[in-house]
């Protein structure tokens, strides 16, 4: 196979993994309100005792700013060519500074940079018409299948979750047991 075709398969490949882990991240997150508010109704007595540690916090507002520091900080050290020279691009572009900016770009740039996400700065270009390289490193290659399989990995992790569990129980009998597992790890008694 040659290198453009393994490179345009890749792509493919991060694009429908990417969205398989959004459905799979929302699906967890509503089934854990879900589950949430049944062990609220069903067992209130041990309701603190299971969410105690959870707490309501949204970090995104000022990781979004420290994102931008750590980016600037790794300008300077040693990234894959092609992943640096896109994020250049993409800044230009998308930069808060520039008249008819998308500042949310950017800020997507800049995480996808700080995090080696090659499949994610591609797709982002595709989005600002940026062109691609045509000559495509093998680490470019290499580091495009590490992001897929971090993806990969994520999607197995989630689904390995006591919300998906729940997701896919057939019936109210299997809920039970998943919630009567729940309160034996932590150490209470039905």
């Amino acid at each position: 196979m040659s290198k453009a075709k393994k490179f345009k398969k890749l792509c493919l490949q991060y694009s429908y993994l990417k969205m398989e882990e959004e459905e799979v991240n929302e699906i967890c997150a509503l089934v854990g309100q879900e589950m949430q508010e049944h062990i609220k109704n069903e067992y209130p007595e041990y309701y603190e005792a299971i969410y105690h540690f959870m707490p309501d916090v949204h970090p995104e507002v000022s990781a979004t700013e420290k994102l931008i520091a750590e980016v600037i900080d790794e300008t300077k050290n040693d990234k894959n060519k092609d992943l640096k020279k896109l994020y250049r691009e993409i800044a230009k572009q998308t930069h808060p500074d520039k008249e008819d900016s998308n500042s949310d770009l950017f800020k997507e740039s800049a995480q996808a940079y700080a995090s080696n996400d090659m499949g994610k700065m591609l797709q982002i270009a595709s989005k600002t018409n940026i062109e691609v390289p045509k000559d495509i490193s093998p680490e470019t290659i290499s580091l495009l299948q590490e992001n897929i399989l971090s993806i990969h990995n994520d999607i197995k992790k989630h689904k390995e979750t006591v919300s998906w569990a729940w997701y896919k129980a057939k019936n109210k009998q299997e809920k039970e047991v998943i919630i009567t597992n729940i309160l034996y790890h932590i150490g209470a008694t039905l």
